[in-house]
């Protein structure tokens, strides 16, 4: 039987100073992106990977001058993709106080090569997109027969021009399996003063890399833009469109549009801006959902609605490289397999965690509750909806304009007359009324009335009316001409994999996981660091790194090596 000892490594950090760049002032001419100050500082547990694997990544969204969290963006999204510049995975992730953890899985089938994280806001894609953020990894495929090129060695590893140095108590021996050790960290005397804003504490397996293997935050030169398109999403997801003329293509400014979710007739609105722009916000909504997009009030023949995507879609290719393997590259792959062919034969002790929960959708009108709810089965059937709305709906009018018929409603309330009627059927806004008005009785559930002022996002409402089908199948009616069905890809909750405590696995599975701690978003430098071997020998990194409250950058690296029991 072995004994658990706790053995302390001294851990020297070093700090160094980042370059600012200065804020400019305002230029006519457009936004420079310096005033957004927003830059992604992302990270991965690794830098080489099998085809199949998962990346564990995490992302902090900070103020680019300051580099403290950012206060405008709720969400990130993250994109893999390949050498040529392909999306290979995307997603759209709720962050927590400006920072995430979580995982893509690369599948199986993928080639041997280069692939890349890239991680950027919606505030950001207004700007240059080199401005992302940009994690290369190179990924091996077992399977793959081409032939790779390998080198003797590899190339030189951390900051160009920088030599970190750091001095450890070495324990009397190698560490042990499954046992607790702690890293005594001794920080430069400017870090009393100037305590750590944030940093990551990473120990893992030792990897031999061909880059910096500690990715800072990308600084860029200053971009403009004419005009700020996509919102920043502070709180929830954004919907973004735009209205315009076909035939010009020019912008339509103070055009209200409506959007109904299907799943649950969840309604939202907003107005165009100046340039023609609008965005929704969804908020308490995650994953996609299939939606409506309409005009409120009736719009001219050649106005059209175009929905933007939800990521960046423009072309983007990385810088070439050529892909290489060195000897030691070659020695740490061999590892990877052999833990994947001995993982295979046993259940798996990782689970993934999700640490938020979804919100509920709503089903409720977003008016609710209706001043008045008039029940068609109450009433004689009438020739059509037109008398029904006549003859049994106050305050409920039809009027002719031009050869169009109009639904309105008399409201008796101040500066009502100022704005429009909102007109929903199945809570979707129409704006031409004749064949809902034409339509038998039979085909109409309930009518709903809101007869107040109603204020709903940035639109305002002298009231609303909304026509409820007996089947939730908009009363047999085709879609109106001018609407947009479309599909919304709303912020996911972020999904991970927990590194598993080898106290809670049996003696008799492995657990041979490649990263033993992986801490993140720490305030407080702490004088030590506990953490616990697992089942797998070999060299082990110690790695603590982030930022000071000034901005300066805190690292401090070591290695360790864990070996069997005699």
């Amino acid at each position: 039987m072995s004994l658990k000892t706790t053995y302390h490594l001294s851990l020297f950090l070093i700090f160094i100073p980042v370059a600012y760049l200065p804020l400019p002032g305002q230029e006519p001419a457009g936004f420079p992106a310096s005033s957004f100050r927003e830059t992604v500082w992302l990270q991965s547990d690794r830098h080489i990977y099998l085809s199949g694997e998962e990346i564990w990544f995490n992302a902090k969204v900070l103020d680019r001058l300051t580099l403290q969290p950012s206060l405008l963006s709720r969400n990130l999204r993250v994109e893999l993709t390949d050498a040529a510049g392909n999306r290979l995975v995307r997603h759209n992730l709720v962050m927590d106080a400006g920072s995430l953890s979580a995982g893509i899985h690369l599948g199986p089938d993928l080639s041997t090569g280069w692939y890349y994280l890239r991680a950027y806001t919606n505030w950001m894609r207004n700007f240059d997109g080199l401005e992302y953020a940009v994690l290369p990894v190179k990924v091996v495929n077992p399977r793959d027969t081409r032939p790779v090129q390998s080198e003797t060695d590899t190339l030189p590893t951390g900051i160009p021009g920088i030599r970190y140095q750091v001095t450890l108590e070495p324990p009397p021996g190698d560490l042990k399996f499954r046992t607790q050790y702690q890293v005594k960290i001794q920080a430069p005397e400017g870090l009393r003063t100037n305590p750590p804003a944030g940093f990551s504490i990473l120990i893992a397996l030792d990897e031999p890399v061909t880059f910096p293997d500690l990715p800072i935050p990308v600084s860029y030169p200053d971009t403009t833009t004419e005009h700020i398109i996509y919102a920043p999403e502070t709180r929830s997801g954004l919907l973004t469109g735009r209205v315009s003329d076909q035939t010009t293509g020019t912008g339509i400014a103070k055009v209200p549009i409506g959007i109904t979710l299907l799943i649950s007739n969840q309604f939202e609105a907003a107005e165009t801006d100046a340039y023609g722009y609008f965005s929704i916000a969804l908020p308490g909504l995650h994953h996609s959902y299939d939606f409506i997009a309409n005009f409120i009030s009736q719009p001219e023949p050649d106005w059209t609605i175009t929905l933007l995507s939800a990521f960046d879609d423009r072309p983007w290719k990385p810088d070439e490289r050529g892909f290489r393997l060195s000897d030691r590259e070659l020695e740490y792959l061999k590892t990877l397999i052999r833990n994947r062919q001995i993982l295979s034969l046993f259940p798996p002790v990782s689970k993934e965690i999700n640490p938020m929960k979804d919100s509920v959708v709503p089903r409720k009108i977003f008016f609710d509750p209706p001043d008045r709810i008039i029940l068609t089965d109450n009433y004689v059937e009438l020739a059509n909806v037109r008398e029904l709305v006549y003859e049994v709906v106050p305050d409920v009018t039809v009027r002719k304009k031009g050869e169009n018929l109009a639904i309105s409603v008399y409201n008796s309330q101040p500066f009502a007359e100022g704005y429009p009627t909102l007109v929903l059927l199945d809570g979707i806004p129409i704006t031409r009324h004749n064949e809902l008005l034409e339509l038998p009785p039979s085909r109409i559930r309930s009518i709903e009335v809101k007869n107040k002022v109603y204020i709903h996002g940035n639109s305002i409402f002298s009231s609303i009316v909304n026509f409820v089908s007996r089947n939730a199948d908009f009363a047999g009616l085709k879609l109106p001409e001018t609407s947009v069905l479309g599909t919304v890809d709303l912020p996911e909750v972020p999904k991970y994999l927990s590194i598993p405590d080898p106290d809670s696995v049996s003696p008799s599975t492995p657990v041979i996981n490649t990263t033993l701690l992986w801490q993140t978003g720490i305030k407080k430098l702490p004088e030590t660091i506990s953490f616990k071997t697992n089942d797998l020998p070999g060299k082990f990194r110690i790695i603590v790194y982030g930022f000071a409250a000034d901005g300066a950058l805190v690292y401090g690296d070591g290695r360790v090596v864990v070996t069997r029991d005699p």
